[in-house]
């Protein structure tokens, strides 16, 4: 026990000294007390301050392209039709390196809606002894077309043009969304749909479960895919309406209305006849359960 006191000692002991350097290198430039030196233009404070911006009139259906890849991205209804653009990022701290502030967005009225855009910050140092939070809220015209492509997560609702939204890092969470085409995409997170009507649906995550509460195919042809690459998936219908269902997992169990069916070789398929089939629906992951209510539709 005292070598455990004493080694935690040295570690508390080392990074003291650690944040003294950090100070001195600051108001003097090195730091040689300790054997080392820090360069105090490699390490300096940061902050940001987003700049405020006007609202913008794009029309009814205006096309909303996003990109800011550092950012969670949330997406509303505006209530006077405008296009309205928060970047709530917040940052402040240290960093070491030599990169300069983080840009403001830039946004732009383009021929046919807005569009929203900041280039990527992972490579502008690292932040010690501070905090940073990248969000960037957006209220759009309710029949907005949408387009992120690319994100640190989004979170999507109410809208009724196409939705097409991609994340590299963090879940999706898309909700009242009544739409010909949705495609949700995480390489990254969990992907969530709570009411989503749609004849095209695309609901797929490389690594994160999928959960589809309230979900219709709607349409004479409706077609749609949900897979995760490592996770579960879950689908509740609204309304089954006419569908062939085919649900696959490589290391799990498929649950339809309760009954559950599994395999002995661990990878188990089964199709569903929903009503009068005029469409269809794959439900797949390699790695999970799938369970399935279709709400009364056999």
């Amino acid at each position: 026990m005292p070598n455990s006191r004493g080694g935690v000692i040295v570690v508390l002991v080392a990074i003291e000294v650690l944040i003294a350097g950090y100070a001195i290198a600051l108001m003097h430039g090195t730091g040689t007390g300790t054997g080392w030196s820090v360069d105090a233009a490699s390490l300096h404070r940061v902050s940001f301050h987003a700049h405020p911006n006007a609202p913008l009139a794009a029309g009814t259906t205006p096309h909303i392209w996003i990109s800011d890849p550092d950012s969670r991205v949330v997406v509303t209804t505006s209530s006077d039709g405008l296009v309205h653009v928060t970047d709530g990022t917040s940052v402040g701290g240290f960093v070491y390196g030599t990169a300069g502030e983080l840009p403001q967005l830039q946004i732009t009225r383009t021929a046919d809606g807005v569009r929203v855009e900041r280039a990527s910050s992972s490579n502008r140092g690292f932040l010690s002894f501070g905090s940073i939070d990248q969000r960037v809220e957006i209220a759009v015209p309710a029949g907005s077309s949408l387009e992120i492509a690319r994100s640190s997560g989004a979170d999507v609702s109410d809208l009724t043009g196409d939705v097409n939204v991609l994340s590299q890092d963090g879940s999706i969470h898309a909700r009242g969304i009544s739409a010909k085409n949705v495609t949700l995409v995480s390489h990254d997170g969990r992907v969530i749909l709570d009411g989503i009507a749609a004849a095209n649906l695309v609901a797929t995550t490389d690594d994160g479960r999928i959960r589809a509460n309230g979900l219709q195919l709607t349409g004479d042809a409706p077609n749609g895919r949900i897979h995760s690459g490592d996770g579960s998936v879950s689908v509740h219908f609204a309304d089954a309406g006419n569908l062939n269902v085919r649900s696959q997992t490589s290391d799990g169990h498929i649950v339809v209305n309760g009954r559950s069916t599994h395999s002995d070789n661990d990878a188990v398929e089964e199709t569903s006849t929903l009503g009068n089939p005029a469409g269809s629906l794959d439900v797949s992951t390699q790695d999970g359960t799938i369970t399935m209510t279709t709400n009364g539709v056999q």
